[in-house]
């Protein structure tokens, strides 16, 4: 991944990452006034019900428009993506039908306008090049069981320096 150790924390899998990266980015974005969370309709159900899941919490949900070939466009990231989103969210690898997504256009965008970039690469990881210091995702979930590792393995990168506010609290010792 072109991670640090210190960037990478265990998770029991990717719906874990996710509601993680997108909970507790917003939860610590929101009293800044960043209230809104982009993402596209055809996430995976651990994206989009944590979206909804703040949605009823009070963020903006903002749905990025697809192509007909299922790719996300950059145009309505550009609409949508502004100065009042915390988190955008986009999975690497679409896991119905394997659109690949344009996640360091999405990610760049994103950072550009100060909101925090997080996609599910469960579908991705060991089949896509991945490199977390040439594009600038903020967290990034993946599932050991898409390679080999049991069930409810996985791991999450995030970035030094990106707010985060946990959702479990102890177990500092992992």
């Amino acid at each position: 991944l072109g991670a640090n150790a210190d960037e990478m924390f265990f998770t029991s899998g990717g719906t874990e990452g996710d509601n993680l990266a997108i909970l507790g980015g917003w939860r610590v974005l929101k009293p800044k006034g960043r209230n809104a969370i982009v993402t596209s309709p055809i996430e995976h159900k651990a994206v989009l019900q944590s979206v909804h899941q703040a949605a009823k919490e009070g963020a903006e949900e903002r749905l990025l428009a697809v192509d007909p070939t299922g790719t996300v466009t950059l145009e309505s990231a550009e609409r949508l993506v502004r100065d009042d989103t915390a988190i955008c969210s986009v999975m690497w690898v679409n896991n119905e039908i394997g659109t690949i997504q344009p996640i360091a256009e999405l990610a760049a965008h994103a950072k550009a306008r100060g909101a925090i970039f997080h996609t599910d690469a469960v579908q991705a990881y060991g089949k896509v090049p991945i490199d977390a210091r040439a594009i600038p995702f903020d967290f990034l979930a993946i599932s050991g069981h898409k390679i080999g590792a049991p069930k409810g393995i996985g791991a999450m990168f995030i970035r030094r320096g990106t707010p985060l506010e946990p959702l479990f609290f102890g177990g500092s010792q992992d």
